[in-house]
């Protein structure tokens, strides 16, 4: 497998678990790097209401575990993510494939991309299984209200399952602070809680408040070619940074070292 791949996953809906995967995928490409947007969430929502070029779909590989292939995925424009679309008529099948179905259907895929960004359902259901069974590691972003907290720590214990019953290559986590407006004492005292519960080191940059990250995506484009001068451009950009540093490094591969020639 050469594909670093990251899954974005919270058991809590209305986290930014998306916007988070679409505006990471946009950086991650738009910085040389060979990115594929898998859509996991039947919503569909990270589809940034792209057309679908190929018929092949998300529920494919969860349900068949057919291989899809590079040419199958919907082609993104120079510079930005190529992407692997939702299907909305997804249901989780009665009796669910073994988890590391996924995985075998984008074997093809992990050899034609340097990374793979995972947007997932906010339940622990069948892709959000499937993804942490393929992934090396996982974002999870998460409003810092007492509630959204008890999400995280809900999902720790998921990924911790993952990580020791279904796929000994997760590495890590890391917690990725959304909404941010630090005026608040609400949120003061709930970042101070997860850095008092999982570490700073486990705290990856913030993304503060900004209805321009709303706008973008109303507009079906990343934040970084809306707005690139915006709070939420600036904020992903420095999530990007923190991503590049920790788990590429961390992961080092054939494809690592080419651009590292390169540059």
């Amino acid at each position: 497998m050469s594909a670093l791949v990251i899954a974005v996953a919270n058991c809590k809906g209305g986290c930014g678990k998306t916007t988070t995967a679409v505006n990471l995928a946009a950086e991650l490409a738009a910085r040389g790097h060979k990115t594929l947007l898998v859509d996991l969430d039947p919503q569909g929502q990270a589809s940034l209401g792209k057309p679908q070029a190929s018929g092949a779909t998300t529920a494919h590989s969860l349900l068949s575990g057919a291989r899809v292939s590079p040419d199958q995925v919907t082609r993104g424009q120079p510079g930005a993510p190529d992407l692997l679309p939702a299907d909305h008529g997804y249901r989780s099948p009665g009796a669910p494939p073994g988890a590391r179905v996924l995985a075998e259907s984008l074997a093809d895929l992990t050899e034609a991309y340097d990374a793979i960004v995972f947007d997932t359902p906010p339940a622990v259901d069948l892709p959000l299984v499937a993804a942490l069974a393929v992934a090396h590691f996982v974002l999870t972003p998460t409003q810092l209200t007492p509630l959204a907290r008890d999400g995280v720590m809900r999902f720790a214990q998921v990924f911790f399952y993952a990580a020791t019953q279904l796929n000994p290559s997760l590495r890590a986590f890391a917690i990725v602070p959304t909404q941010v407006d630090l005026r608040t004492r609400v949120q003061q005292t709930t970042l101070a809680q997860l850095i008092a519960d999982f570490g700073p080191a486990r705290l990856f940059p913030a993304v503060r408040s900004d209805v321009t990250l709303a706008e973008a995506f109303g507009c079906g484009l990343p934040v970084c070619d809306f707005r690139p001068n915006s709070r939420g451009a600036a904020d992903y950009a420095q999530l990007a940074d923190t991503v590049e540093t920790a788990w590429f490094e961390r992961a080092p591969r054939p494809w690592v070292e080419a651009i590292r020639r390169a540059s």
